[in-house]
């Protein structure tokens, strides 16, 4: 887990931790949304519809993903599009510059959980 991907709590123990399940859910389903959306924006190709065989529409939406994110990345501005409809999370920008990244799997992990936790007990 790590500041661009949190899960949910596997066996919520309060309501508040309920709430924060309930969210990410429809966070995930907004965010696929917005996701797809910009890449409509910044790729016409998928604007337009891939036509052609699965296995190279499947190669072009991995490398949609990759240059999105580098483009990310690189704090690439977003192309302007009429009647855009997706967020950009602002709420998440505070979070912006915390490392918690440790060396280690386990230290991520742990370094996740406690990212989660602050959320919940920030938002919920």
């Amino acid at each position: 887990m790590s500041r661009t991907l949190l899960k949910p709590f596997r066996n919520p123990a309060n309501p508040r931790e309920i709430w924060f399940n309930r969210m990410l859910s429809g966070l995930r389903t907004v965010q696929t949304k917005n996701v797809i959306g910009i890449w409509k924006i910044r790729f016409t190709i998928l604007k337009m519809g891939i036509r052609t065989k699965l296995e190279f529409a499947t190669k072009i939406v991995k490398a949609v993903g990759i240059l999105h994110n580098l483009a990310v990345s690189f704090r690439d501005p977003e192309p302007e599009a009429e009647n855009q409809t997706y967020d950009d999370n602002q709420q998440y920008e505070e979070h912006e510059g915390e490392e918690i990244a440790p060396a280690n799997e386990a230290g991520q992990r742990e370094a996740g959980r406690i990212f989660r936790y602050s959320i919940v007990e920030r938002y919920f």
